[in-house]
C-alpha cells in the first residue's frame, strides 16, 4: 500500500480487513468500510471508531451510530430458460414441477442439507410428488428421494437461480441480497451459531423488506410446526408470492459505494493528501 498509494481503499469486513484498516490509518489513505450484515462486525465497529465512513448493506446497521445504506454487491445473473438451466445442471425437470433450491451457506450447509430428505418426504405427501429439490452441495453418503438433486458448489449461480421457483436458505447477506434482487421467494432458516446472531437479524430484515418467510424455531423436520411452515411455504411459492424486489437491494450497490467514496473524499491522487490534512486538523 505504501508503494501503490491507492487514492481510496474499500474494506469489506472480516479479519482480512483489519491490517488494511491499520495501514490506511497510518498512511493517511481514505477508506470506506462496507458492512454486509445487519449486525456490524468487530472490524466495522473499530473502523467506525476511527471515523471511517461506514456503508451498510441494509437500512439498519446495529453497533454503528452513523452509516449510509448502499445495498450489498452481488454477482450478475445471466437469466436463461428453464430448459437451458436444467441442461447445464444436468438434471431432468418436468413441466409443472416446483423447483425448490436449498442453499446451506459456506459454514452451515451440513445441517440444512440433512433436513432435505425429511423435507422432501413432507413436500411429496402434499404436492403428490410434484416437487423437485435442488441442493447446492455435494451428494451425502446416505440415500435420498429420487427428486432430490445435489448439484455441488456453483460459482456461476445463473443456472441455479434461473431454474429455482423458490429457495430454502440460510441468512447470509449475499444470498439474501441476490434473492431480493432477483425476486425469488424464500424460506429463510438462520444459522443459530452465527456470531452476534447476525443471521437472525439479516433474516428478519430480509423478511420485513420483501414479505418472505423466516423460521426461527428448531431445525427438526419432525417438528409439526416446522412441517406446517414448510408446507405453507410450498403453497406460498406456487402462488408466486415473495417475488417483490427489495427497495434497498434494487439499487446498484457497487455504484452507490463508488458514489459514496467520491462524496466523502473526491477523486484522483489528491484524495490521500486531503484526508491527511483533515485528520491532522481534527487531532
Amino acid at each position: 500500500m505504501r508503494q501503490e498509494r491507492p487514492a481510496m481503499c474499500f474494506l469489506f469486513g472480516g479479519y482480512v480487513s483489519l491490517m488494511p484498516l491499520f495501514w490506511c490509518r497510518l498512511l493517511g489513505i481514505p477508506a470506506i468500510a462496507h458492512e454486509q450484515n445487519v449486525c456490524a462486525g468487530k472490524v466495522t465497529r473499530l473502523a467506525s471508531r476511527f471515523r471511517v465512513p461506514i456503508a451498510s448493506g441494509w437500512n439498519e446497521c446495529r453497533g454503528v451510530d452513523v452509516f449510509t445504506p448502499v445495498g450489498v454487491p452481488v454477482r450478475p445473473l445471466n437469466r436463461m430458460s428453464r430448459e437451458t438451466a436444467a441442461s447445464v445442471l444436468e438434471i431432468d425437470v418436468k413441466n409443472g414441477e416446483l423447483v425448490v433450491g436449498v442453499i446451506g451457506g459456506s459454514l452451515s450447509s451440513g445441517s440444512l442439507s440433512l433436513l432435505v430428505g425429511e423435507i422432501s418426504k413432507s413436500a411429496a405427501n402434499v404436492n403428490e410428488g410434484n416437487c423437485v429439490f435442488l441442493v447446492l452441495s455435494d451428494a451425502p453418503d446416505f440415500s435420498v428421494r429420487e427428486k432430490v438433486h445435489f448439484v455441488g458448489r456453483q460459482w456461476d449461480m445463473s443456472p441455479f437461480y434461473s431454474l429455482c421457483d423458490a429457495v430454502i436458505c440460510r441468512a447470509g447477506a449475499s444470498t439474501l441480497s441476490e434473492l431480493a434482487i432477483y425476486g425469488i421467494p424464500a424460506l429463510v432458516i438462520p444459522w443459530k451459531l452465527a456470531s452476534d446472531r447476525h443471521q437472525e437479524a439479516n433474516g428478519e430484515c430480509f423478511a420485513a423488506s420483501t414479505g418472505n418467510m423466516i423460521w426461527l424455531g428448531d431445525e427438526d423436520a419432525k417438528n409439526d410446526a416446522f412441517k406446517d411452515t414448510l408446507l405453507k411455504f410450498m403453497t406460498y411459492a406456487r402462488a408466486g408470492k415473495g417475488r417483490c424486489k427489495s427497495e434497498s437491494a434494487s439499487v446498484s450497490a457497487s455504484s452507490a459505494l463508488w458514489s459514496l467514496g467520491q462524496e466523502k473524499f473526491g477523486q484522483g491522487k489528491s484524495g490521500p493528501k486531503k484526508f491527511r490534512q483533515e485528520k491532522c486538523g481534527n487531532s
